[in-house]
């Protein structure tokens, strides 16, 4: 019988399974058909939830059979771009909805939205609860709503760390740290139980950088001082609805249907002339240069840094090598465009990867686009660029390395009972066994290779950056900047986004007409389907963003193999 059951269980499963995909590859088909151009007015209607993609990827199993709008800021982009230059979008009315974006996501959406602003369409935003970060894409917006019993968070940014070195002396570990870098702050978590003073300094500094810019913007577009707002925070005077109301945050109270109504009649429209942004992004639009031969290649370089293979959130050396040579066998490709997206990792992956770039970079110009971060082996492999772009909210720099090698022998021996011997045919043949501690000879060693890989980063800058050993150097140090930072002490060459970075490219390669090609190529659904299953099987999935987030970078740094040029710690906007 318990076979039966058994067998029974398995099939009935199956069956399931194979009715999910044929409901997938029908919904899919579905959405496939012809899309025609609009033959009247209508009002864009576009709901931000959930996590953004920076480029558009292929649905997921769970969004394909849900139909869940698939949201990448690269396709956002590109709709709002067309919904701007189409009469018959007379206005675009924008949802968010438990929407979390990162903050260079944000700073991307929102210079969109400015544009189209500017060009005299109207952008409404509304939403029951604003966090900070959703509130500074709203703010860019002609008209910003929330519901009456709402809520609007405004209080200022905070960087926090959270160190181990309390728990790992219980647990008996002594983590042997090696770094070169005053600023240097990545393996503080492991040997401090605070932030050092020189960490402190650029932290502050950083998201000083981030809030000036961010209230500098909102003040613009709201007319309202950088002064109140500052005072609006230090006082968490917007603590309720009225009050955000009150001090002009918001232009009006009103519920989502409210809204609705609202913005159909400004546009003497109906209810039924709204169209879903998954709609209208696949409306074919004629562009500028979108059949020419030219290409402008857009290669992502996204994740931690890994020495071989990538896999889930992390760039692998090898991927990216095999996306550059896929990039030299087209001979329709006339520049290229980094865009760079990463704390950094491996030195040495960081290293292979500069080299394939800068061969790259001999038969095309290369441009850097900065995202979130580009901080550490993320600015390595940005250094040999022509021109390098950071947005203002960028963090980048961390030009310092690290060597990090627990000594597990007291864990070992006083709390788990394991004892550990050896023999050894040469005086150090278990150098870097991490059963006993690096003795001084040992620890010279790594110090001296830790050194010897900073200098070489530092010469990677010099050499991309013009600059001279000394000024690296004194920029250097493991300290981080905000992309506005950056850019009066030389890292970067301008403040813009990746279409800026594009059209910096095409300049160079002297084209007028191009189209944009994006290197690696997204996964195909099969692709997709097995990474969903095998994500869902993670324990990551399991916990709440902020829970997984730390484990990822615990895990992250068990897995730490070599020096390392890497970013500290997280910033985020809530």
């Amino acid at each position: 019988m318990k076979s039966f059951l058994k067998f029974f269980l398995a099939s009935f499963s199956a069956i399931i399974f194979f009715i999910l995909i044929g409901v997938v590859i029908i919904s899919l088909a579905g959405s496939s058909e012809e899309h025609l151009p609009l033959d009247k007015p209508h009002i864009l209607k576009l709901t931000l939830k959930g996590q953004l993609n920076e480029r558009e990827t292929t649905p997921s199993l769970l969004d394909a059979i849900q139909q869940n709008e698939s949201l990448s800021v690269n396709q956002i982009q590109e709709t709002l771009q067309n919904a701007k230059k189409d009469e018959n979008i007379r206005a675009i009315y924008v949802q968010l909805k438990s929407f979390n974006g990162s903050i260079g996501q944000i700073e991307n959406l929102r210079h969109t939205i400015a544009e189209v602003v500017e060009e005299g369409k109207s952008v409404y935003f509304f939403s029951d609860n604003y966090t900070q970060g959703q509130y500074y894409l709203a703010s860019a917006g002609s008209k910003v709503f929330l519901s009456p019993n709402g809520s609007l968070d405004w209080k200022g940014l905070s960087s926090q760390v959270f160190f181990f070195s309390g728990a790992l002396e219980k647990l008996g570990i002594d983590v042997q740290i090696i770094r070169h870098g005053t600023f240097k702050a990545a393996v503080e978590p492991f040997m401090l139980t605070k932030m050092s003073d020189a960490n402190r300094l650029q932290s502050e500094q950083l998201i000083n950088d981030l809030w000036s810019h961010m209230v500098g913007n909102i003040a613009s577009s709201r007319e309202v001082s950088a002064t109140d707002l500052n005072r609006y925070a230090d006082s968490l005077s917007i603590s309720s609805a009225a009050e955000a109301k009150a001090f002009r945050l918001v232009d009006d109270l009103l519920y989502e249907s409210q809204v609705s109504e609202l913005v159909t009649s400004d546009h003497q429209l109906e209810s039924s002339d709204f169209v879903s942004y998954n709609d209208y992004k696949n409306i074919p639009v004629i562009e500028k240069g979108k059949h020419r031969k030219s290409k402008i290649a857009v290669l992502y370089a996204e994740g931690d840094i890994v020495y071989g293979k990538g896999d889930d959130g992390k760039l692998g050396s090898d991927d990216l090598i095999k996306e550059i040579k896929a990039i030299r066998k087209d001979d329709k490709v006339k520049a290229v465009v980094l865009r760079v997206n990463s704390p950094g990792g491996s030195a040495l992956a960081s290293d292979v990867m500069w080299y394939e770039l800068n061969q790259l970079k001999e038969k095309y110009p290369l441009i850097v686009s900065m995202g979130d971060l580009a901080a550490s082996g993320g600015y390595y492999i940005s250094a040999c660029a022509d021109t390098i772009v950071a947005e203002p909210t960028t963090i980048t720099g961390s030009i310092g390395v690290f060597g990090m090698l627990p000594n597990m022998k007291k864990l070992a021996e006083e709390h788990i009972g394991i004892n550990y011997d050896y023999v050894n045919s040469n005086q150090h043949s278990n150098y870097g066994n991490i059963m006993k501690p690096l003795d001084e000879f040992e620890f010279d060693k790594i110090q001296n290779s830790v050194v010897e890989v900073y200098k070489t980063f530092v010469g990677v800058v010099q050499q991309g950056r013009n600059m001279s050993f000394e000024q690296v150097d004194s920029i250097g140090q493991g300290r981080v900047w905000s992309g506005v930072s950056a850019q009066k002490i030389g890292l970067v060459d301008q403040i813009g986004t990746l279409e800026d970075a594009i059209a910096i490219a095409a300049e160079k390669a002297h084209l007028e007409e191009y189209q944009t090609v994006s290197f690696p190529k997204a996964m195909s659904f099969e692709e997709k389907l097995m990474h969903s299953f095998e994500k869902s099987t993670s324990v990551e999935s399991h916990l709440s963003s902020e829970a997984a987030k730390y484990l990822q970078y615990l895990n992250t740094v068990q897995e730490l193999k070599g020096i390392q040029a890497r970013l500290p710690y997280f910033i985020e906007i809530q």
